[in-house]
């Protein structure tokens, strides 16, 4: 039965609901109770009856959640069911005895409102995906041998991303280049990737490599995103993109400690420079070289 029915030892009256101190019929008060945002709270228990007619064994109004209704006819639906493929189905309509509202059976647990299939297929589709790792033009065949029906291209995307969790990316990125062949030739696989996720954001394959590819491509894959800092090699003109877009621009520990090691060289050259100045310069190219190598937090301190 319907959940206010059950739930009536719960339902207390208030002084709301004295009228001249004589209390409201307690039907009165339990749908109050129940239905004070306008939707129902219980689960449809659909039954089967004959010639595929579909109804509710205990159907309740949506507006007024009175349970004292009509039979007002049927409609009907032809859903795209599993195995059974396309059927009929004629829903039953009600018209509600208390405030006059229609309304029908609801099937949503079989075939959403609006929709042709049923949402056994979401499962189906996103089951062949995984197993099979199948693209939507394959899986439309699989479905088309297997159950007769043949969905779009898009209602398969639309199933399979719907499935998809949604998430946050943290604002922390690394990019990178990799050189890669393609029939021979030579291109560039751009990178950008999530270091704290450690998900990646976005790929592109590029056949030429200059700032103004680097720009457009990290400007368009981080729109709309979080964005903190973006941790790159020491290519010369990532500071002044990154730097662009708002964010921190960070290097890399291996090419960070390839720079510093660089600039002290250039110093160890220096003839002006005593050995006790180049001896204090070694020993903080040293000292940094163990921040990068300390694992935890208090090393690092």
């Amino acid at each position: 039965m319907n959940v206010a029915v059950q739930a009536v030892s719960y339902v207390q009256y208030t002084l709301d609901d004295y009228i001249d101190g004589i209390p409201k019929p307690i039907d009165d008060v339990i749908c109050e109770r129940f239905t004070q945002d306008k939707r129902i709270k219980s689960e449809p228990q659909l039954a089967l009856f004959h010639n595929d007619h579909l109804g509710e064994l205990y159907p309740v109004c949506p507006r007024c959640g009175s349970r004292k209704h009509i039979r007002y006819g049927f409609y009907k639906r032809r859903p795209k069911i599993g195995d059974f493929g396309k059927i009929t189905l004629h829903v039953q309509k009600y018209r509600c005895k208390k405030c006059g509202k229609r309304f029908s059976a609801r099937i949503d647990g079989i075939v959403t409102k609006w929709r042709q299939y049923a949402e056994i297929f979401k499962e189906r589709v996103n089951a062949i995906a995984a197993i099979m790792k199948h693209s939507g033009r394959k899986i439309r065949e699989v479905l088309l041998a297997l159950f007769g029906v043949a969905p779009s291209h898009q209602t398969i995307e639309n199933w399979l991303f719907a499935e998809m969790p949604t998430f946050l990316y943290s604002g922390f990125y690394t990019y990178d280049e990799q050189v890669v062949k393609i029939k021979g030739k030579e291109a560039f696989r751009l990178t950008l990737f999530d270091a704290v996720l450690n998900i990646p954001v976005a790929e592109e394959i590029s056949y030429k490599l200059n700032a103004k590819r680097v720009k457009r491509f990290l400007k368009k894959n981080v729109k709309g995103l979080p964005l903190y800092s973006v941790t790159t090699d020491d290519r010369k003109w990532y500071r002044e993109i990154i730097t662009g877009l708002n964010a921190i621009h960070q290097l890399c520990g291996f090419h960070f400690i390839k720079r510093v090691t660089k600039d002290a060289e250039y110093y160890f050259k220096l003839k002006s420079l005593s050995d006790a100045e180049k001896i204090r310069i070694a020993v903080l190219v040293n000292a940094i070289r163990e921040v990068f190598r300390s694992v935890t937090e208090k090393e690092f301190f």
